[in-house]
């Protein structure tokens, strides 16, 4: 019997009897493996958890709702720009096809989007390599209240198809040529062990990119905090201008109360003398405070000067052990690269 072009794998193990078997195996034995599909996130998609979905009846693509969570083993996700149907995937002839079940933003294959909006779209084959994308990313629009819009990823995975031996379309010809099911299960193998150094990368990159975030708050926070400084720094200048000039009325005020007394109480001769005795002593006065707020002024800068040489230079350190950092990842995900060619 042949599989018909859209024919689920479900009709054609009813028809076959393997179901019952099935059945039958699950409940007194290990269970017959199934075709699966592995899904890993990639650095630019919105996070999700690595799935491993097996392939056995029809599988539906779609946003998590109130009855239906994510899993490890299903293709539910918690991404808003995906629709509740957004696609659909099933096993047949051997492989794994998908097609897009009327999506709003669509499905994507290697960045070939499978149909138009709101369109279902012809079967695709999934081969693994393959990078699956559904959804686009939606961008908010900005708020009332003036906080930053919000953007709004879409899911992107690498995927690898493993399909059983015996339920490729000629199981007999592949178990009696070794050649061909030693190579079938050595790239298995190297498929799966791919796939874990991917998703180290993967952590490791997402854990670069928290410490950025974090780094990024923290600079914003930082320039929030030396806005506000200097803004108090220039209210306590003024304050001390203000203040200044305050002392200074108050001492000129006082010198003509003290040039009135004396010309009340001894209208003499001795009055320039002690006139100018005053004028000198108020002079002084002067000179002395306005040295003494330069001293203040100049101790002052020196200190905001030191202040600021040693935030540039613990900045420096930070941006030099950042740099050290990303490339020493940096490296790592090139040598993860170039071992997942090899």
């Amino acid at each position: 019997m042949v599989l018909n072009k859209l024919q689920p794998v479900s009709s054609f193990f009813k028809s076959r009897g393997i179901m019952r078997k099935c059945r039958a195996m699950g409940e007194k034995g290990p269970s017959m493996q199934m075709p699966k599909v592995i899904f890993v996130p990639c650095v630019n998609s919105h996070r999700f958890e690595r799935r491993e979905i097996e392939v056995f009846e029809e599988v539906k693509v779609g946003r998590s709702v109130a009855r239906c969570k994510t899993s490890p083993d299903n293709a539910i996700f918690d991404c808003k720009v995906l629709s509740r149907s957004h696609a659909v995937m099933w096993y047949q002839d051997g492989a794994i096809w998908i097609k897009d079940t009327n999506s709003s933003n669509g499905t994507f294959i290697n960045n070939n989007r499978l149909s138009r909006g709101g369109e279902e779209s012809e079967p695709f084959k999934i081969q693994s390599g393959d990078k699956i994308q559904f959804g686009v990313d939606v961008m908010e629009a900005k708020k009332k209240d003036g906080g930053s819009p919000v953007t709004h990823g879409c899911i992107i995975a690498k995927a690898t198809v493993v399909i059983p031996d015996e339920m490729l379309p000629n199981p007999r010809y592949v178990t009696n040529n070794p050649l061909l099911n030693s190579k079938s299960v050595s790239a298995s193998s190297e498929t799966l062990n791919n796939i874990d150094e991917d998703q180290d990368i993967l952590d490791l990159h997402g854990a670069i990119k928290n410490a950025v975030n974090r780094e990024h708050l923290l600079h914003t926070r930082l320039q929030e905090l030396e806005g506000r400084l200097g803004t108090a720094i220039e209210a306590a200048e003024l304050g001390w201008q203000a203040l200044i000039k305050e002392d200074k009325l108050l001492a000129r005020i006082e010198l003509l109360e003290n040039q009135l007394e004396i010309f009340t109480r001894n209208p003499t001769e001795d009055q320039d003398k002690i006139m100018l005795l005053e004028n000198e002593k108020h002079d002084y006065q002067i000179h002395a405070k306005d040295s003494l707020r330069a001293i203040c002024q100049e101790k002052s800068d020196v200190s905001r000067k030191c202040t600021d040489l040693e935030n540039s230079l613990t900045t420096a350190r930070i941006d030099r052990d950042i740099h050290v950092v990303v490339s020493l990842v940096t490296r790592d995900i090139h040598v993860g690269s170039l071992l997942g060619v090899v």
